[in-house]
């Protein structure tokens, strides 16, 4: 079984589903979304799924925990991996890898190539590398028992119950109160569970090998920040702040799903309490920051071959399809 997988990432609003429909079309592929916020069902405009209107899902034959995936097709490409959930469910990336390594699995066993697709640099490693939280529940009481130490309280705690961990966060992890918690959190029910030793993030994942091949999308900032607000106005446009009021009628400012970039910035607007241009403002302020983010998350990763969509746009789809078909 051809065990390659394709990866396009990158910062939002540089035209990742774009180039990767192209490509799936051209090699005989199918597109696996790595976006935390397009597993939320109903949550479409806000996301940039990009679907076409009143597009229906098709059930698969795919099961995992006895719920039946589903899939879209635009243009005879699936698209798996969106709409898993409703918006007041969470979910995590514990939950996304498994669904992810069935997908991939049944994408192979059918003769195509995967195509993950997304901004969620976590959600992409995760499927790769297994992190250590995954099945460590939060501890509420333990939790209440942390937020009253200083950082160099936490420090301290950690160090004492896995200093190989505290080793490898960086400044901003060990600055981080919450980052310390959840490793403390970590560490404490490893060693309550008589486990093996507390590791560090990740550790190589035991099942099917993947060879992932990266491809990722970025620009100057001054381009990325116009693509962004370009795209947010798109989306007040297209309908969003109907969908926000359908959303919230049903699930309330609470859900989680509302708690993404694009939604709950517009709650002051809402409640008579902002106007649309202030709060319009704030999504593309956030937007911009969360773009930075991406970017220093996916830099870490020096087997991404990168490709400037603001100096040659989505013309190196050429490019990188001629490179994926040697690689297959």
């Amino acid at each position: 079984m051809n065990n390659k997988v394709v990866i396009i990432c990158g910062p939002t609003a540089t035209g990742k589903t774009a180039l990767a429909l192209k490509l799936a079309e051209a090699v005989g592929g199918e597109i696996v979304s790595a976006d935390s916020r397009q597993v939320y069902r109903g949550m479409d405009v806000g996301t940039g799924k990009g679907l076409p209107i009143n597009l229906k899902s098709q059930i698969s034959n795919l099961k995992i925990r006895q719920e039946q995936l589903s899939y879209y097709e635009v243009g005879g490409v699936r698209i798996w991996l969106y709409d898993v959930v409703p918006p007041d469910r969470r979910f995590s990336v514990a939950e996304y890898v498994p669904l992810a390594k069935v997908v991939i699995k049944d994408i192979w066993e059918r003769g195509k190539i995967p195509l993950i697709v997304g901004g969620t640099g976590l959600y992409i490693d995760s499927i790769f590398f297994e992190r250590e939280t995954f099945g460590v529940l939060p501890d509420l009481s333990l939790r209440k028992e942390l937020e009253l130490k200083t950082v160099s309280g936490l420090v301290e705690r950690l160090e004492k119950l896995n200093p190989e961990k505290l080793k490898a966060m960086n400044s901003s992890d060990r600055s981080n109160p919450r980052r310390l918690i959840r490793a403390i959190e970590v560490a404490t029910c490893r060693i309550a569970a008589s486990a093996e030793p507390p590791r560090n993030d990740y550790v190589a994942m035991d099942t099917t090998p993947l060879n992932p091949i990266y491809f990722g999308l970025t620009s100057s900032l001054s381009f990325l920040y116009k693509k962004i607000d370009e795209r947010v106005d798109a989306m007040v446009e297209d309908g969003l702040l109907t969908e926000i009021r359908e959303l919230v009628s049903k699930y309330g400012w609470t859900a989680p799903g509302m708690s993404g970039i694009g939604y709950r910035q517009f709650q002051p607007y809402f409640e008579n309490k902002a106007s649309l241009e202030e709060c319009v403002a704030r999504v593309k302020f956030d937007t911009h920051a969360y773009a930075r983010r991406q970017m220093t998350w996916f830099k870490r990763n020096k087997n991404i071959t990168w490709f400037d969509v603001g100096t040659r746009g989505l013309s190196d789809a050429l490019e990188i399809n001629s490179i994926i078909k040697k690689l297959f």
